[in-house]
């Protein structure tokens, strides 16, 4: 067997980043015992309607027919339907709760103990190396600064977010279109939930999942056309993971200033509430909202048009007065500036995007 060795040291030693699921077919298999699958029959009709008989498999001349054969496992789930098995699994959950699998050798021994426990329990012979691969999970996780929610920004930040079809969930999203699909989560949270294991790096534990979710797709959008692919080329799948983050969400590092025709609906908005007193309105309507330079203000004073610019220049001096008194007040307001924004971008970018661009 060969194995493409050029990104293993990087892979044996991130243990964030890797394949976390995979769902792989093939009709290349044979089942000599029926004794540990379950059966589901085809379902009987009502009246003197006769059932239909659907052909699962052929078994030492005799055909099986019925819905399914089917076994849930705590390492795979197999099915077979019209003559072809089906297995979903997680390479990197087979091995441990929450660090991912990318390294060549650990993918490589871990599907060929899946492919043992299939022929011994199931008495199914395949070979699980040549199985079609219909999706395919990459992932990238770390640890954060902050809770998952200070993180959300960003994504509602990218340019494809707003017409992409999505669900928002307190702690995460899921993006998606017909053949691709990004969620990001808590796992650190997911795996209290789900197993009641506690994970030191919760609840600021961020998972990024990149997932191809059908056979053409996976076709399209990476190399993987059988497991053994996913193993020769493990570098591929830091390309596969990048491609997918930038074309379902095409992250760019929003600005948070406003245009000089915003300035201007603001200051007609405090002149409005009070006159003589606008700038201490035009304050606190900054408070809880986007800061403006000293430059940014003056622009809009002129825009505006209605004051000489003697009084232009005095009221520039009295809001940098004011502007020093918001940067102080903004510390204590329950909500991201634009300096937090962009910590938490250069983060996010640091941690789950950048690292795998490089490897391309």
């Amino acid at each position: 067997m060969y194995i493409n060795r050029e990104f293993v040291a990087l892979n044996a030693t991130n243990m964030n980043f890797g394949v976390d699921k995979l769902h792989i077919s093939t009709d290349c298999f044979s089942v000599s015992d029926l004794t540990n699958w379950n059966h589901v029959p085809n379902s009987k009709k009502a009246g003197n309607v006769k059932t239909e008989e659907t052909p699962l498999i052929i078994i030492k001349g005799q055909t099986v027919y019925g819905q399914k054969l089917y076994v849930n496992s705590s390492q795979f789930i197999a099915e077979v339907k019209h003559n072809r098995l089906f297995i979903q699994l997680n390479p990197s959950k087979i091995n441990h709760p929450y660090n991912l699998v990318s390294d060549a050798d650990l993918l490589h021994s871990t599907l060929i103990n899946i492919e043992n426990e299939i022929k011994n329990r199931l008495q199914t012979d395949l070979d699980i190396l040549n199985t079609s691969v219909s999706r395919i999970d990459i992932s990238a996780q770390a640890q954060m600064n902050k809770t998952v929610p200070f993180y959300h920004t960003i994504i509602q930040g990218s340019k494809n977010y707003k017409r992409a079809p999505k669900t928002e969930y307190p702690d995460g999203f899921l993006i998606s279109n017909r053949s691709r699909q990004i969620c990001i989560y808590d796992k650190g949270l997911k795996l209290e939930i789900d197993n009641s294991i506690k994970n030191p790096n919760s609840s600021n534990f961020l998972r990024l999942e990149t997932r191809i979710i059908n056979k053409k797709a996976v076709k399209s959008h990476t190399p993987f056309n059988v497991v053994m692919d996913v193993i020769n080329n493990t570098n591929e799948l830091h390309k596969s993971y990048s491609k997918t983050v930038g074309s379902l969400l095409k992250l760019e590092q929003k600005t948070l200033n406003l245009e000089v025709e915003s300035v201007s609906s603001l200051i007609l908005t405090a002149k409005k509430i009070d006159k003589r007193g606008w700038l201490g309105i035009l304050f606190a309507l900054l408070s809880t909202g986007n800061l403006i330079s000293k430059k940014q203000f003056e622009a809009a004073l002129i825009h505006l048009n209605d004051s000489d610019r003697s009084t232009i220049h005095r009221n520039v001096i009295k809001y940098g007065e004011y502007l020093h008194q918001i940067k102080l007040v903004r510390s204590s307001i329950n909500k991201e500036n634009e300096s937090n924004y962009a910590d938490n971008y250069s983060e996010f970018m640091d941690k789950l995007i950048n690292p795998y661009k490089q490897a391309i």
